[in-house]
């Protein structure tokens, strides 16, 4: 249970050190920054904490994200 902890921990850790070099920036599109925070590794719904949205419209966000990125 511990090293779960500490990984948990570690986790979160290395993406706040993450937004700390590489900030977002205001004028970024909804979809730069759900793609940003995600490429860091946040999960959907970390992602919709730390921008305010709802846990469905980042999710619906990054399967166009995606899915663009696919063609």
């Amino acid at each position: 249970m511990a090293d779960t902890t500490n990984i948990e921990i570690i986790r979160r850790l290395n993406l706040m050190l993450s937004l700390n070099i590489n900030p977002i920036r205001d004028s970024s599109t909804e979809q730069e920054k759900i793609q940003r925070l995600d490429s860091f590794g946040f999960t959907p719904a970390e992602i919709a904490s730390i921008l305010g949205y709802s846990s469905d419209k980042v999710s619906k966000q990054l399967y166009v994200i995606r899915n663009k990125n696919k063609k």
